[in-house]
């Protein structure tokens, strides 16, 4: 019995310096972890507002998302409220599909998904900062929780052979500032 209380005791305090001396505890893991991904796909992006599309399913590997489907493809892309407003621009998409807005904690507080605005039609939506008080141009409106959101993008994907076809779909996805989407519209 003494022991199991001394080995208890050695994990306790493993696992307490590994928190403290890592920097990493309860309360800012989900803050780290967010930092670590925006991080990442800016860099492979080359910026904010720009997507990164896996290409492939993933595998056993695939660790920036902790329990991903294999049946989707996912794109991501991190916004900068400094930037102000922007638009989402979905083509007509004929299968579920989610994009995921997420703040600093990596809590999901927004979607735009084929459940709340329906399948095989074009969708258009206005990302703006939360102190937003322009005009909306009549679109629906996300407003940006924290200075950087994550936004996780999950396409269906019908077997290996519509691989392609959901490629497709992604290369159409556009993130856009208000006013290049205003200029294209007239």
């Amino acid at each position: 019995m003494k022991r199991i209380a001394f080995i208890l005791g050695l994990l306790l305090c493993f696992l307490l310096f590994f928190l403290i001396g890592s920097g990493v505890g309860v309360k800012n893991y989900p803050n780290q972890e967010f930092t670590r991904v925006t991080e990442g796909t800016k860099q492979t992006a080359g910026g904010a507002w720009k997507w990164v599309h896996k290409r492939k399913t993933v595998d056993a590997d695939f660790k920036q998302i902790v329990k991903p489907a294999v049946d989707f493809l996912y794109s991501t892309a991190v916004l900068d409220a400094k930037d102000g407003p922007h638009v989402l621009s979905v083509p007509p998409i004929d299968r579920y599909f989610v994009f995921q807005f997420m703040e600093d904690d990596t809590d999901v507080y927004d979607y735009v998904s084929s459940r709340t605005y329906g399948m095989n039609k074009a969708i258009d939506v206005l990302i703006v900062p939360n102190d937003y008080a322009g005009e909306t141009h009549g679109l629906p409106v996300i407003k940006l929780k924290t200075d950087q959101t994550w936004i996780l993008a999950r396409f269906q994907l019908m077997g290996e052979a519509d691989v392609s076809n959901v490629h497709q779909i992604q290369d159409e996805v556009v993130l856009q500032p208000l006013s290049k989407f205003l200029k294209n519209s007239i």
